[in-house]
């Protein structure tokens, strides 16, 4: 160890950081170091023999003695939070938490004579120009987005760092990478955005024309030229790194079209101001150092292509398993789609060897209707550990006895589903008994609430108290309701006992919990008479129609409120998200083991797993949608010091969580939550309100139609589920899903 030569690699998990680590890990004259946050995911640095330190560049101190306890030599710099689209807002906290710690780093490297490596950006620092001209290193830097800037501002750090402290640097500014590894649901990468759509049955989404030009670089090529530059020392250079070639956005998005033989749609939005228009790398430095033939444009996209077809293909295929295999080495999971953090699954099979000297292989299978899954165990009973379904779903189970108790007692970690809120709890708890508690059977995952989402420019905070709005005329032609039919039930049952319930004579359980025939008659009324109003029943588009202003209100889901919200943000439409003042349904989805489970071990110890804190806050950010885990670190990780009002969030996390800034879409106010309910099982009277549901749609199906279409659609194979799946899948990361309840 001691004659090998230690690189640490700050950021070294994602895309092309990993690449680089894994090439550099490939030749044993080197010792390699990974710093990564402690939430982030590593799951790209798995069989590698490579050290992982869980640190965070903001802690910049701890950092500077990793780099003299490891005896590092050379720190090579691949961390940003930002992408080419970020606003000024996402460049402050990147000033803060990155740019600064990193300068202080530069110091402590020319101090002790650590040679610093830096990505940049070859795509954004140099900016726009008229002429179609490669951009060499020695020309101006002018970039336009805040992403650039930030590139430049380092760079200009680490030259004068360099001329007043001797720091020895290489700058490299890759241009646009792309290849495996690369993430098919991302903001940004056009190849690799591009396959992802055309995977999912969507259109390509273009800003402009489709005219820019850009260079890329296949991440294969561009590893073996980073690792070159390091392993040959070239430093106090800044070097292009690229293919030297330019192509525009339809020439990749043709390639992609002759590559997969597929003629998928693409749609031109208008341009956006921080993309540059033209941009090819000048690569005459690049080559006077190093040794490459580069991989040309339509192999690379061929190769990388090929190979996610080939993963898809392998993951369409997760549901066989090889029968000499031992099941108690197999964990089947059955979930919604996009219902998980990107990694989880992968962190799961170490902790479980961790904690059981077992290990563990996952097969893993999504559903996005509940009685599909309900169908599949109950009449096929099929062999799944662990299954996510919602709250009248667990109480339907419960009933018919197809759910096993959760093992609460593990070999070395604690039992993280206390963790879980007192007031959630309870909640879940009212679909069993006070002798048989549905805790011991069902775990919280997630929750939410039904409310209004609307737009602040055409409808005010007063117009959105009461339901009344939905059958508001002034409204006509500018609602969108979900189409779930328990929500519009509910949705209609208080509105029209909406006296009643001013005056205390009934309650918002009794109302949403009412199926008999008179309350059903009074849903169909009120349901018949909103209709005129809603411009359209939406499974998942309310959240576009809201951004771009084309709707006014939007009866929808807290998840799918705060996605739009933030993304209207973006484009300067202001959107809000109230629950009336007649109250609303409070709606739970949570993992179960039903009784045909093979590994209830496993299985208890996955939902342990995903109840861990910082497992919770993963899935948060990757679904949207709030965890019920009510540990003070979620709550610190979703306080926002931007808002202006608190709430009263006590009820779920304590006497701590009591008027704190946090969003009321995510963590209702108390007094809200006090006017809201779970909406219970229809049970044999499911049939009943589909029948309605399909008069008021338009659809009119007899009962035997609606039962023959539940019948063929549970009968649906694992292929066609898988379609369906794919048919609905979501942007991910910063983009909030939406869930089909």
């Amino acid at each position: 160890m001691t004659n090998k030569i230690n690189i640490l690699f700050i950021g070294g998990a994602g895309f092309i950081g990993s690449s680089l680590v894994r090439r550099f890990n490939d030749n044993n004259k080197y010792g390699v170091f990974v710093i990564e946050p402690a939430l982030a995911n590593v799951s790209r640095l798995d069989g590698l023999d490579v050290s992982i330190i869980r640190e965070s560049l903001a802690n910049v101190e701890n950092v500077e003695n990793i780099i003299a306890d490891y005896k590092i030599q050379t720190v090579v710099h691949l961390v940003s939070t930002l992408i080419p689209s970020s606003g000024y807002d996402d460049f402050n906290r990147e000033f803060q938490n990155m740019i600064f710690p990193s300068i202080r780093l530069m110091e402590y490297c020319a101090k002790n004579n650590v040679k610093f490596v830096y990505f940049s950006s070859g795509g954004t620092i140099y900016g726009n120009r008229n002429e179609m001209k490669p951009f060499k290193e020695t020309d101006a830097q002018k970039p336009i987005s805040y992403y650039g800037w930030s590139k430049q501002m380092m760079e200009n750090a680490i030259l004068f760092k360099n001329r007043t402290e001797g720091l020895k640097y290489l700058i490299v500014r890759p241009s646009n990478p792309y290849g495996h590894g690369q993430n098919l649901h991302g903001r940004q990468g056009l190849v690799a955005v591009a396959i992802g759509k055309l995977l999912d049955g969507k259109p390509v989404e273009v800003w402009g024309d489709g005219s820019s030009i850009r260079d890329y670089i296949y991440i294969d090529d561009l590893t073996t030229i980073i690792y070159q530059l390091i392993d040959k020392d070239v430093y106090n250079q800044a070097v292009n790194v690229g293919s030297g070639r330019g192509y525009s956005v339809n020439d990749i998005l043709a390639f992609l079209k002759i590559i997969s033989n597929v003629d998928y749609k693409i749609i031109y939005e208008n341009a956006r101001p921080m993309d540059v228009s033209n941009m090819v790398l000048d690569t005459t430095r690049m080559h006077n150092y190093v040794d490459i033939e580069l991989t040309p444009m339509l192999e690379g996209m061929k190769r990388f292509y090929q190979v996610i077809v080939c993963l898809w293909a392998c993951l369409a295929m997760t549901g066989c398993y090889n029968a000499d295999e031992s099941r108690q080495n197999i964990l089947k999971v059955y979930n919604w789609a996009d219902y998980i953090g990107e990694g989880v699954l992968e962190d799961f099979q170490q902790y479980y060897k961790e904690q059981t000297g077992e290990d563990i292989r996952i097969v893993y299978q999504t559903f996005d209707i509940n009685e599909i899954m309900l169908t599949k165990i109950e009449k096929g009973h099929e062999d799944f550990d662990v299954v996510c379904p919602s709250e009248y779903i667990i109480e339907r189970m419960l009933h018919k006895g197809l759910l096993l108790p959760i093992d609460t007692v593990f070999a070395h970690s604690p039992n993280y589903m206390k963790g879980i809120s007192p007031y959630i709890r309870r909640q879940i708890d009212k679909l069993g008994t006070t002798e048989n508690p549905a805790s011991r059977y069902a775990v919280c995952y997630m929750w939410g609430t039904a409310g209004l989402l609307y737009n602040t420019q055409y409808v005010t905070a007063q117009d959105m108290e009461t339901w009344g709005c939905l059958w508001d005329k002034r409204f006509a032609g500018r609602i969108l309701m979900k189409d779930a039919y328990r929500d519009a039930y509910g949705t209609a049952m208080l509105y029209a006992y909406r006296k009643q319930l001013a005056d205390g004579t009934i309650s918002v359980p009794e109302l949403m919990n009412d199926y008999s025939p008179a309350a059903m008659d009074t849903v169909e009324k009120y349901l018949k008479l909103l209709k005129p109003n809603v411009a359209g029943w939406e499974a998942d588009f309310g959240k576009e129609m809201m951004t771009k202003g084309k709707a006014w209100i939007n009866m929808t889901w807290s998840g799918d409120a705060q996605w739009a919200i933030e993304e209207a943000e973006q484009v300067g439409v202001h959107l809000a998200y109230s629950i009336p003042k007649e109250g609303s349904n409070i709606w739970y989805d949570g993992w179960v083991i039903p009784k045909y489970a093979k590994n209830v071990k496993a299985a208890s110890y996955f939902i342990n797993f995903l109840c861990r804190p910082d497992i919770a806050l993963r899935n948060m950010e990757e679904n949207g949608y709030v965890s019920a885990v009510a540990a003070p670190e979620i709550m610190e990780a979703c306080i926002d010091t931007t808002l202006t009002e608190t709430v009263d969030a006590s009820y779920f996390f304590g006497p701590e969580g009591r008027n704190v800034k946090l969003r009321n879409t995510q963590y209702p106010d108390l007094s809200i939550v006090n006017r809201c309910s779970m909406i219970r099982d229809f049970g044999d009277k499911t049939v009943n309100v589909l029948e309605i549901w399909s008069r008021i749609k338009g659809d009119n199906l007899n009962s035997g139609i609606v039962i023959l279409i539940l019948v063929v659609v549970a009968g649906l194979s694992i292929w066609q589920i898988r379609r369906r799946v794919l048919a609905y899948k979501r942007r991910r990361k910063q983009h909030r899903k939406h869930r089909r309840r």
